[in-house]
This record gives structure tokens, sequence and C-alpha cells, in this order.
């Protein structure tokens, strides 16, 4: 079965600064998504063990006391490689290390269920 990364992706983080959930959107080697208080723009490849990419993250909205990968809004934005590895047909584990040396971000990507006709 050919594995493919691109389309809708659900994700589920968690690290020493807190966890949540937020989407991904890969399409032609590019990556766009967001959670409740940053949005990630990046680039990625993909083969069939993996993907390996890179992120900015930037805050948005209200100031937050959440941070992301030890980051604060105030030190937006946030550079990023991330790495994944492919757990089932679904689902990919993978991590996010700021290129600044901060606290790693693991996190995992699934695929949305669909659901109706």
């Amino acid at each position: 079965m050919e594995r493919t990364v691109e389309g809708l992706w659900l994700i589920w983080f968690e690290g020493a600064p807190g966890s949540g959930r937020g989407f991904m959107w890969l399409q032609d080697g590019n990556i766009e998504g967001g959670e409740t208080a940053w949005y990630y723009r990046g680039t990625y490849e993909a083969d069939r063990s993996g993907i390996d990419g890179s992120l900015t993250l930037t805050h948005y909205g209200k100031p937050t006391s959440r941070s992301s990968g030890g980051h604060t809004a105030d030190q937006s934005p946030v550079d990023v490689r991330i790495r994944g590895q492919w757990i089932d047909g679904a689902t990919i584990g993978a991590y996010a290390e700021p290129v600044d040396g901060g606290p790693r971000m693991d996190f995992q990507m699934r695929r949305p269920v669909a659901t109706g006709p």
C-alpha cells in the first residue's frame, strides 16, 4: 500500500510546556495549520518511512500563559524542525524541536475519520 502524507491531519501534542490539539494541511511540500493560539507554515519532504520538515510557529490573538516548545507569545515566531515516522496507515508519531535549542515537543498526526454518506 502506497502511503501519502498529503491532505488534512489532526494533531495531538504533548511536552514540557503542555498539551493540546490542532490540525495540519500538507500539500505539494507545503504545510499550513494551527491551533487555539498559534498558526503554522512550513515545508516538508516525505518518503515511505515518514516525514521531515520545518515550520514557523506564529502566535496570534490574545496573550496566553501557554507556550509552544518553551516559547511564549512575545517570542513569536518560533522556527522548528519536525520529524516523524509512520505508526500505521493513518498515524504518524512525530516530534518538533525549536532550532534555537528549546525543548522537544512530541506530537501525533492522525488522519480524520470520514463520517456521513
